[in-house]
């Protein structure tokens, strides 16, 4: 049997809605490696295991060591207050994590907004996580167009011209591109923030839309904070391991 206190590596799995991506890291730096599936499993056997969700070990293709919905207790996860109900995903409890630790010292306010299937706008300051909009994402909110009977979908088109679409495929893009833009402004007017860290899938589709002065972009934040949660679970384990 594994003993998560004698790991040396960590593999990290973003499960989204639509794609599974792995990254094996060494204790010292995160994300050191995009790998495959069959890449984590050659690891598995000295490495902790840790997913932004929790599922079977066939969905995943290898198994997960711990679940880390066991750290969100009494409205904190870890040392993270969290200012939000227990229906708070895993993913965007890690991402709190990792963004309320780069800026608590700092007394900033951030927003945290990751693009993929949804679209997730959450705020955290130096007291914690405060809440978040759950948005459709830019594609999900594209497929609408699917329910027409002789329309299709097409992806969103940010930037408008003077000119009205004159094309139904045009149409449908730039509607769609009008619609994010509309939540993206909404978004930003409702509160003001320090810092603005934008991830997810599809995050390049939003980031001429956001103030590049406050914006830090990685598509990997993701991985970067399970890979902190992941290193403070092996802390705990190994002053338990200590204490016995």
């Amino acid at each position: 049997m594994k003993t998560i206190s004698n790991a040396k590596k960590i593999i990290t799995i973003d499960r989204g809605n639509t794609k599974t991506s792995y990254a094996l890291h060494d204790l010292e730096h995160p994300v050191s490696k995009i790998i495959s599936v069959d890449e984590a499993y050659l690891h598995h056997e000295d490495a902790l295991i840790i997913a932004s969700n929790v599922s079977n070990e066939e969905e995943y293709g290898l198994p997960i060591d711990v679940n880390i919905i066991e750290y969100f207790k009494n409205k904190k996860f870890f040392d993270l207050p969290v200012h939000y109900s227990e229906t708070l995903g895993t993913d965007r409890l890690a991402l709190a994590h990792l963004v309320w630790g780069y800026i608590k010292e700092k007394k900033h306010s951030a927003l945290i907004i990751d693009v993929g299937t949804f679209l997730t706008c959450d705020y955290v300051n130096a007291e914690g996580f405060q809440g978040g909009f759950i948005f459709p994402g830019p594609f999900t909110l594209m497929d609408v167009y699917r329910t027409g009977a002789k329309l299709n979908t097409f992806p969103p088109e940010i930037n408008q011209t003077p000119t009205p679409p004159q094309s139904t495929a045009e149409a449908i893009s730039r509607a769609g591109g009008m619609m994010i833009q509309s939540m993206i402004k909404e978004i930003l007017n409702y509160k003001e923030v320090d810092e603005i860290y934008l991830t997810g899938g599809a995050c390049h589709l939003i980031s001429e839309l956001l103030p590049v002065e406050k914006v830090r972009e990685n598509k990997l934040f993701l991985h970067r904070a399970l890979f902190g949660i992941g290193k403070e679970i092996l802390s705990l384990e190994k002053n338990k391991k200590g204490f016995e």
